[in-house]
């Protein structure tokens, strides 16, 4: 975020009295000056005045100075201006030393001036005298003022200047100044009461004014001004990777460096072990520090912070603690460590002083007696050790008792090792590389952990989502090393008392259970380290049980119970309630129609753990065609096939019949009917069926949107119907026509080709079901009547020479002729294609 330090204030340059508005003139400015001017030349400006005009008005300005003649030629002159127009030396409105004599003169000028910053000027020749200066202007009855809305930096954005519109306001100036430029000047002219300034730097100052411009373009007012200090606000990143380290009485820091650009310093912050809160301890540049006045034998805990230029501070880094080592320390007695004060989490030095041990010592003397190269003192040693009395699950195997190392300043061997969380009691004991064994005389060496006060912190983030009879709790797991568990508290008010509702828990979630639909309830959490130190309560959250719901209190449960065709069925699995029970991966198997595998292939399938119910899921898609779908579970091993009966999942029967065919054609040709219809796009059809005068005509479903009826009698009328029946045997509305059959009058041959015969002569043929008036035409390929032929009778046969119908010889080519009843072409026209080559 940014910090944006906004001050609104009036820009005034000298003592500037805004009077009430009415009718009269008022005072703007009004200075006693009283003042002579002495070294000044007629090149160089004795006074500056600066004004502010409110709005556009009448201003009059009175100014009162002296000049005398001083006795001689260079006698006194003032001249002035109003901003840039010169009054010039010796006019009416100067002041002459000749002329005056040492009298004072008051000069009046009357103008028009435009709101917005004005300045007088004057100019002095030798010593005169200005006295008073009087600005006035014409007031008015109300005066219009704008009113800023927002004005502030947002990030990544810019300066941001909102207003309320001004009535006939014919646009808007904007005017802007910085530290780098002390000069308003014109940044923008707006036509609407918004400006957003996206050229600024992080850490300067702005100051905005906004001109109202009227209908002539003009200035007609300036608000107030505005200053908007942008300073950062961002911190820099959290420091990360702290490691500390302590050696010789000095602790040692070191951490992963800060790279952003604005970077400046570190903070250290210490906590002592009896110390409640942390407090700044020292201030680093580097990502390095050596804590040199840490007291020895002493426990402390770091936190290191990042600044940046602008004095922004990151969050604390993560808390390390050490133990302050001595310059020296030597060992007491023949096994000891140190610290001798240590907590879970510590790292502490184990020590053996072998020319102490007695067992040691005389073992390897008997050893000599039998081989004289053995040495007096070990080669090696190593140390054997468990944790809490010697507990089984926390004692390491004798083949992998670690090497220590031998310490030649304090003539002893040495082991560091890092205690862990766990522990209460460390156990150790001590054997040399001839294995024999310091047992401290079987009473073994034990060493107390220091039990930790200190609690936990409180746990965060703890949230709450109701479902159907339970309520899922989740929180942020805390960062203590010596974490151990944590309790659920409960109740049902939240003022009320909150009961503990766990044991020990482990993780940072749970699952309240068997809860009464619509009841609410409140929850709290608190964390406990090894030691059984006791956090504060966390954050309270809220959860309504739901009303309806899944459970999964078998192993399959499904939802919706009875799912419908192409509807979306989730099926859950719940491990802990099946045979199934430690797997970490669960896989469905689905078939459908009781494993009908014509209909679905059987396959395996992925199952998605839900951490809310606790429970694996999977969701089909109920296909067209299916009333159950069946289903097992598996993890790649074991199966859970509910005592081989599986878990059938029953289909709603779908009893909503198609839509109704739409779209039927019948195409009565010579010897058939053709029926055409759109094709149904239902997921779930089957197929159609075609009936003809009441009767079905299809054994099996049709399947594609078209039907060919060749059991037709000749000139008759039929009525036919078509519907669409789906995979449940649901059939829809009939969707009829009525048509009649074309007479069957005619059978010919689709193409002949000939060649040119005896007597190059070709013989047309056509035949007729009954007798009829007949003609055949004989074209060209360009449709011009080459011959024509008719007659009347069953058979029409004409007999053509190969000429045209002058008589005229052909020529070699494609010809077709067409034959048709005359009078009625409707009941028959053929064409045949000829082809007459050599």
């Amino acid at each position: 975020m940014k910090r944006i330090k906004t001050t609104l204030y009036v820009l005034l340059f000298l003592s500037i009295n805004l009077l009430g508005f009415g009718n009269v003139n008022k005072e703007l400015v009004r200075l006693e000056i009283n003042e002579t001017a002495r070294g000044f030349t007629k090149d160089q400006v004795w006074k500056k005045i600066p004004f502010t005009v409110p709005y556009e008005t009448e201003i009059k300005i009175t100014v009162i100075a002296s000049t005398d003649s001083n006795g001689k030629r260079n006698d006194d002159d003032l001249k002035w201006a109003l901003d840039e127009n010169d009054f010039g030396w010796a006019t009416e409105r100067a002041w002459d030393g000749r002329t005056l004599n040492g009298k004072k003169k008051t000069v009046v000028v009357t103008t028009r001036l435009n709101a917005g910053d004005h300045y007088l000027k004057f100019w002095a020749d030798q010593t005169p005298t200005l006295y008073s200066i009087k600005i006035e202007y014409k007031a008015k009855n109300t005066i219009k003022e704008l009113k800023m809305k927002d004005y502030r930096y947002i990030d990544g954005m810019g300066i941001k200047l909102l207003w309320e519109p001004v009535e006939k306001a014919n646009g808007y100036k904007i005017f802007k100044k910085s530290k780098k430029y002390s000069k308003y000047s014109e940044v923008a002219e707006v036509k609407v009461p918004f400006f957003m300034d996206a050229f600024v730097t992080p850490g300067d100052i702005y100051d905005y004014k906004i001109a109202v411009l009227n209908k002539a373009k003009r200035i007609s007012f300036y608000s107030k001004s505005m200053t908007i200090e942008v300073s950062e606000k961002i911190p820099p990143k959290v420091v990360s990777d702290l490691k500390v380290i302590s050696k010789k009485g000095v602790v040692y820091l070191d951490w992963n460096q800060n790279t952003e650009p604005d970077f400046a310093s570190y903070n250290i912050y210490r906590k002592g072990k009896n110390d409640l809160r942390y407090s700044k301890y020292a201030i680093a540049l580097d990502n390095r520090y050596e804590d040199k006045k840490a007291s020895e034998m002493k426990k402390y805990s770091y936190r290191i912070t990042a600044v940046d230029m602008n004095g922004n501070e990151s969050g604390m880094s993560k808390e390390v603690t050490v133990l302050v080592k001595p310059k020296f320390y030597r060992p007491q007695g023949v096994g000891d460590i140190y610290p001798k004060e240590f907590y879970p989490g510590d790292t502490i030095t184990i020590y053996f002083s072998p020319r102490k041990s007695t067992q040691i010592r005389k073992r390897r003397l008997r050893a000599k007696r039998r081989d004289p190269k053995i040495r007096p003192l070990p080669k090696q040693m190593y140390v054997h050790y468990g944790l809490n009395n010697w507990d089984p699950d926390y004692t390491i195997a004798e083949a992998k008792d670690p090497k220590m190392t031998y310490d030649k300043s304090i003539s002893a061997w040495k082991y560091e090792m890092k205690v862990p969380i766990i522990t209460k009691e460390i156990d150790f004991v001590f054997k040399d590389e001839l294995d024999n064994w310091d047992t401290n005389w079987s009473k073994d060496y034990k060493y107390k952990a220091a039990k930790d006060k200190v609690p936990p912190s409180a746990p965060t983030k703890l949230t709450s989502i109701p479902k159907y009879k339970l309520v899922y709790l989740e929180w942020a797991p805390n960062e203590e090393a010596d974490l151990s568990y944590y309790k659920i508290f409960r109740s049902s008010t939240k003022n009320g008392k909150f009961v503990p509702i766990t044991a020990k828990l482990k993780s940072n979630y749970y699952r309240d259970i068997d809860l009464t639909p619509r009841s609410t309830h409140f929850y709290k959490i608190k964390a406990y380290d090894v030691n059984d130190n006791e956090s504060e309560f966390s954050n309270m959250t809220e959860a309504k049980v739901l009303e309806k719901g899944i459970e999964l209190n078998k192993p399959c449960t499904w939802n919706p119970k009875v799912p419908g065709m192409g509807e979306k069925v989730k099926i859950y699995y719940s491990q802990h309630l099946g045979a199934l029970k430690e797997s970490k991966k669960v896989m469905i198997k689905i078939g459908v129609n009781d494993w009908d595998t014509l209909k679905k292939p059987i396959k395996n399938y992925d199952m998605k753990y839900d951490k809310i119910l606790d429970g694996w899921y999977y969701e089909y898609n109920v296909e067209p065609g299916v009333y159950t779908v069946n289903v097992a579970f598996t993890d790649g091993l074991l199966w859970d096939t509910n005592f081989g009966m599986n878990w059938n999942i029953k289909v709603m029967p779908d009893k909503e019949p198609p839509t109704n065919v739409v779209g039927l054609k019948a195409i009565p040709e010579a010897d058939r009917i053709n029926l055409l219809w759109k094709a149904n796009t239902e997921k779930d059809l089957a197929g159609y069926n075609v009936y003809k005068n009441g009767n079905k005509l299809n054994n099996a479903l049709i399947k594609e949107a078209k039907y060919e009826d060749v059991a037709v009698e000749s000139g008759v009328d039929l009525n036919y119907s078509v519907t669409a029946v789906d995979m449940y045997g649901n059939e829809s509305i009939q969707t009829a026509i009525t048509t009649k059959t074309l007479r069957d009058i005619i059978t010919v041959p689709e193409t002949v080709y000939m060649s040119t015969l005896a007597n190059n002569r070709l013989r047309l043929i056509a035949s007729f079901d009954t007798i009829v008036a007949w003609e055949i035409k004989v074209v060209d390929s360009n449709g011009n009547l080459v011959n024509k032929f008719n007659g009347r009778g069953s058979n029409a046969i004409a007999v053509w020479y190969l000429n045209d119908i002058n008589g005229k010889r052909i020529k070699v080519g494609k010809y077709k002729y067409i034959v048709s009843v005359m009078g009625d072409e409707s009941i028959m026209k053929k064409e045949v294609q000829i082809q007459i080559i050599k």
